[in-house]
């Protein structure tokens, strides 16, 4: 999603969704073991896209959001390592 949505320059609506709830599966889940950082991360990143999906992002700032998804992407994979 995230290599599509940085050469398209656009998020999908369907995208945000899958986003959405990716981060409110990885939420749950490494709230239920335990595991606070990715909890919160994923927390975060969940609230922004609820945000998105109820009032849109401006085109301007899809290059930001893309990048800090790819950075929030690679924290949760450096943790899941770690585990």
């Amino acid at each position: 999603i995230l290599l599509q949505t940085e050469q398209q320059q656009n998020f999908a609506k369907e995208d945000i969704d899958t986003i959405f709830r990716i981060m409110h599966t990885i939420k749950g889940s490494s709230a239920m073991m335990g595991f606070d950082s990715v909890t919160k991360v994923a927390h975060s990143i969940e609230d922004l896209f609820s945000d998105i999906r109820s009032n849109g992002i401006d085109s301007q700032r899809t290059a930001v959001l893309c990048q800090l998804t790819f950075k929030v992407s690679d924290f949760l994979k450096e943790q899941v390592e770690r585990i």
